[in-house]
């Protein structure tokens, strides 16, 4: 997703919100980070993280959920955060989701994208909340300033459909070519269908191809039926620009994480998120 706080890399899970393939909430690092010995007198936070992470990592969400409740009244942000994950599902603490947006907010104010991202989703959405795209809005830009590749393609949504800002495609594929640049699969499905309408770009149909095959190889289902639907439409030279496109994009990803993985740096999870444009290519256009 990603610019992320590099500091906080070594101290937390990847989560990504309420189902298999899209979690409300994610942290900066899909590390686990193991302890042999658990021990509860804790003086750093930091370290109070780390053995949360590592029993969370064994299903002792309780115990998990005690150890973040300590780090999160320290101030630590990624406990914070954490913890409003655990009350969000209910995990080791009863599910609360006023308290889930009480650490949430916690953590977004002190610039954590994770939290701000959560809190977007949560108005957006209307979980816990009374549904609010102002709000939505307004955290999503947060998050996505700090090049949260899930809350550019939020804050392209809600762009695309002039909910809570200004309808704007122009703005809306912006969000989506900074978010597909880093393998965010949903954004990767809404650029190409903007390509495909001539939305807020100039309509080309081969980098709608491109965008729709790269999210579709990530097994995005309304990206799969668009790619099925351009292979039909286009040329075979068209359609072979197009997957020469593909390659080209894919090569330079992978050396991406590649030299990210040598210096330690985080690379966006190329997973599907929510929300996202309910909208797939028009096969009668």
């Amino acid at each position: 997703m990603l610019s992320k706080i590099l500091s906080l890399l070594i101290f937390s899970l990847l989560f990504f919100g309420c189902s298999p393939t899209t979690k409300v909430v994610r942290d900066v690092s899909n590390k686990k980070i193991s302890k042999e010995k658990i021990d509860f007198a804790h003086i750093d936070a930091k370290k109070i993280v780390r053995q949360a992470v590592d029993l969370y990592n064994k299903g002792k969400f309780k115990l998990a959920a005690l150890e973040y409740q300590k780090a999160a009244q320290m101030g630590q942000m990624v406990a914070q955060n954490n913890l409003g994950f655990m009350h969000f599902e209910g995990k080791g603490v009863t599910q609360d989701l006023a308290q889930a947006m009480n650490w949430f907010r916690k953590a977004a104010e002190q610039g954590l994208a994770d939290a701000q991202y959560n809190i977007a989703y949560m108005y957006h959405t209307g979980t816990g909340v009374t549904q609010d795209f102002e709000k939505a809005a307004q955290w999503y830009r947060k998050a996505a300033t700090q090049d949260y590749a899930r809350a550019q393609n939020g804050l392209g949504q809600l762009h695309y459909e002039g909910k809570g800002v200004a309808q704007d495609f122009g703005e809306a594929a912006h969000w989506f070519r900074n978010a597909a640049a880093q393998g965010l699969a949903d954004a990767q499905n809404n650029l190409g269908m903007m390509y495909f309408k001539g939305e807020g770009v100039e309509q080309d149909w081969i980098l709608a191809y491109q965008w729709v095959a790269l999210a579709a190889a990530q097994e995005q289902k309304d990206a799969i039926k668009g790619r099925d639907f351009l292979i039909k439409k286009l040329s075979a030279e068209q359609l072979a620009k197009g997957e020469h496109l593909v390659r080209e994009w894919s090569q330079k990803y992978q050396e991406m994480e590649i030299e990210n993985r040598e210096l330690g740096i985080g690379v966006a999870s190329p997973k599907t998120s929510k929300p996202k444009i309910n909208q797939k290519i028009n096969q009668k256009h």
